[in-house]
């Protein structure tokens, strides 16, 4: 992880849950991480980074491609370009970020990223409360799962890794 030591993270939906796990490692990782969601970042895990890098907050609903252009000029303002990418806000619309039709955005700030598709199995966060009698990861190990997709080689790309919790019944 030290060749990400000081550089750019965005993460979305940073404000509680699988978001705010991996933006917590990721600042205690060493890295600058801009957490985007619709709700300002005031969460309790969010309080626990305690690594060399920092954490700062943007209103960004990136369901709306508008606002994702203002959020990522301003990253990009501020400080130069984006290194790393996670596409992680809950968002009930199919596809992702990398996938917009808004094709200026994906010129203009998307073309540097490689792809890693992180699939976990069922995860214990608000949007599963209602989820019983179930084995589940908690967002910590989806983080983790993140760091370790980071620290590969740099000749090394991972494109899927699929994680889920042990007990787990396929489908």
């Amino acid at each position: 992880m030290d060749r990400w030591k000081g550089k750019t993270a965005v993460v979305t939906g940073a404000n509680a849950g699988i978001g705010a796990a991996i933006a917590v490692q990721l600042v205690n990782a060493g890295m600058r991480v801009i957490g985007l969601d619709v709700n300002l970042l005031a969460n309790k895990k969010i309080s626990q980074a305690q690594g060399q890098g920092s954490l700062h907050s943007l209103h960004c609903d990136v369901t709306k491609s508008d606002e994702l252009t203002t959020a990522f000029n301003w990253i990009e303002e501020q400080y130069g370009c984006v290194h790393v990418y996670v596409n992680n806000a809950g968002v009930n619309i199919p596809g992702h970020i990398t996938a917009s039709p808004d094709t200026t955005f994906q010129r203009q700030h998307l073309l540097m990223f490689t792809r890693a598709t992180i699939s976990p199995g069922l995860v214990d966060t608000a949007m599963a409360s209602g989820i019983k009698d179930m084995p589940s990861l908690k967002a910590d190990d989806v983080a983790n799962t993140v760091l370790y997709a980071l620290s590969v080689p740099p000749n090394v790309n991972i494109s899927e890794i699929t994680i889920q919790p042990v007990g787990e019944k396929r489908l």
